[in-house]
C-alpha cells in the first residue's frame, strides 16, 4: 500500500512541477482514469481545455514505464536496494535513489 501511494505521489509531483514550470494552473488527479491516463491528463489538461489521452500514447507510456522499472541494476536501483538493506523506511530509500540520479545529471561533461 505504501509503495502504491508513493508511486501515485511521484506522478502528481512531476505533473505539478511541469505545470509550475510552464506557468499553468495545477490539475488534480482523477480516480476515473488509469495511472498513465491520469498522468497525461494532469500534464496537458487545463481549466479551459479538456485533454482526452490518446489510447496509443497511454499504452506507449505504460510500456515505457514498465521497461524503465525493469531496467536491471542501474545506479539509482542499486542505491535504493543498498539503503533499504540497512532497514531504512521506503521514503528514505527512494530519496537516496533520486539523489543518485541527481548527482549523475549534474556531473560535469567529460572531454575526449
Amino acid at each position: 500500500m505504501t509503495v502504491t501511494r508513493l508511486l501515485s505521489k511521484l506522478r502528481t509531483i512531476a505533473a505539478f512541477a511541469y505545470k509550475k514550470a510552464v506557468g499553468e494552473p495545477f490539475v488534480y488527479p482523477s480516480q476515473k482514469l488509469s495511472y498513465c491516463e491520469n498522468f497525461l491528463n494532469m500534464m496537458f489538461s487545463s481549466p479551459v481545455n479538456d485533454y482526452k489521452p490518446d489510447a496509443f500514447v497511454v499504452r506507449a507510456l505504460n510500456l515505457f514505464l514498465i521497461l524503465h522499472a525493469d531496467h536491471e541494476q542501474n545506479c539509482s536501483t542499486s542505491v535504493v536496494r543498498f539503503v533499504g538493506s540497512a532497514g531504512s523506511n521506503l521514503y528514505a530509500c527512494i530519496a537516496a535513489g533520486i539523489c543518485a540520479l541527481w548527482a549523475r545529471s549534474t556531473a560535469a561533461p567529460t572531454r575526449r
